[in-house]
């Protein structure tokens, strides 16, 4: 029995020392993978910096196509300037050939030509000098002719000036004395008026392209007479662009008639022609007091809004002059512009939508329309409004920086890059081309 106990211990302790051999074999397996593991690891690390050098070479490999194929556009119209220049030198050379030819065959008759090509250049250069001479004598003449038409004006402002105040006594007198020596002198006063507007008249291209204040039928009342060439007059100053005068005039006309809605609104465009945009809103203000019905005061309230960055007031405003006359086209495009501007592009769309189907044309609509989609992710609907404005206008920068950013939503890279081009050869500084062009370039590096 010992014997056995004693072989089966042998045996144990073999299998043990076999266990253990076995443990410590495996440890070193372990051993080598994990330095295999490590290796591996590191050359995971290499590769990953090898893959984004090699990402960076990409990038700057796009970038260089770019510029290159800026430079081959650039290099084709080289080319083919070079090549019309070629054809040119032929039609020249081929032309000195038969000159050359017709010169050794007649020299003399060539001699006597050529002395004559001299006499008539010189005869040019003389009519040449004396129309030199006599366009600086046209604008010194010219010169001198504004300087006293201006002088006239003046003159016969004045005049008129004059003129109305001995009227206005005249009437006063009359007035007093006869009615109907009264209504004779006003007969005559209105025949004196229109020979005076037909002197003082501005010639139609010397009168600068501004609003003109709405002018109502006058009666033939004294006061009312002198109201009305108060009106006409301010209204003259207002196209010359002397807007303090102008409002001068206005003033006097509301001092004798507070509720005149011709002189409130003449005042209140009179201020907002100078950007004094608090004043003009009073005023306007206070003709939509006075009469509720008037959606020009409306108007210019809510063009005052608008440009003082009120949009709310200004939506508001529009949306009241829109109830009132649904007709005012001006007023939905306005309604449309201040929503765009407050971010809420799904009614500005509407809106814009309203004034298309009114027939307004222009490329602020279609822009307009074109962004609001592009925000909305609409980006085919934009990229078909920026074509329409572009139709109209194939210069715009804005409608060109825009059909970019929608062929680039909608994955068309190519596309992109080419509206970039055009930006960018008509506006080498744009700075929408060159966000354009890191928004391409992201792109294609998320690719």
């Amino acid at each position: 029995d010992m014997e056995r106990v004693t072989s089966r211990q042998d045996e144990m302790l073999n299998q043990q020392r076999e266990r253990l051999e076995k443990i410590e074999s495996k440890e070193a397996e372990l051993a080598q993978w994990e330095e295999k593991r490590r290796a591996v690891y590191d050359e995971l690390l290499i590769l990953e910096e090898q893959i984004k050098e090699k990402e960076e070479r990409l990038v700057r490999k796009e970038r260089i196509l770019i510029d290159a194929e800026e430079d081959l556009e650039r290099g084709l119209s080289y080319v083919k300037e070079i090549l019309d220049r070629e054809k040119d030198l032929d039609i020249r050379e081929r032309a000195m050939r038969a000159w050359e030819e017709k010169k050794a065959s007649s020299k003399d008759e060539l001699i006597q030509r050529e002395k004559r090509l001299d006499e008539r250049e010189n005869e040019l250069r003389i009519k040449a000098t004396q129309q030199a001479n006599k366009m600086d004598d046209f604008q010194v003449e010219m010169k001198r002719a504004r300087e006293e038409l201006d002088r006239e004006i003046r003159h016969r402002e004045i005049e008129a000036d004059r003129k109305m105040e001995e009227a206005n006594m005249l009437l006063q007198k009359a007035k007093e004395s006869s009615p109907e020596a009264y209504l004779r002198r006003i007969e005559e006063l209105e025949r004196e008026k229109a020979r005076m507007e037909r002197l003082v008249r501005i010639p139609p291209s010397a009168e600068p392209a501004r609003k003109e204040p709405v002018i109502h039928p006058s009666s033939t009342t004294a006061d009312e007479f002198d109201t009305r060439n108060q009106i006409e007059r301010a209204r003259s100053t207002y196209k010359l662009g002397r807007y303090d005068k102008a409002c001068g005039y206005f003033e006097g006309v509301l001092k004798k008639d507070s509720n005149n809605l011709t002189a409130m609104m003449g005042k209140a465009s009179c201020y907002e022609a100078q950007g004094n945009y608090r004043e003009a809103l009073e005023e306007y203000e206070k003709v939509a007091k006075t009469c509720p019905n008037s959606t020009d005061a409306r108007m210019g309230m809510a063009r005052l809004f608008s440009n003082m960055d009120k949009f709310k007031q200004a939506v508001e405003t529009y949306k009241e002059v829109c109830k009132m006359d649904p007709g005012r086209t001006d007023a939905i495009v306005g309604l449309a512009t201040n929503l765009y501007n407050l971010d809420r592009y799904e009614e500005a769309l509407h809106a814009f939508d309203m004034a298309v189907e009114r027939g307004a044309k222009s490329t602020m609509l279609w822009n307009g329309r074109a962004f609001c989609n592009y925000y909305l992710n609409r980006f085919a609907d934009a990229a078909r409004d920026f074509q329409e404005s572009v139709a109209m206008e194939p210069r715009n920068e804005d409608a060109l920086v825009g059909l970019g950013y929608a062929n680039l939503e909608l994955g068309k890279l190519k596309e992109a890059t080419m509206y970039y081009n055009r930006v960018i050869r008509e506006n080498p500084k744009s700075r929408d081309a060159k966000e354009l062009l890191r928004s391409i370039l992201e792109r294609r590096r998320g690719k």
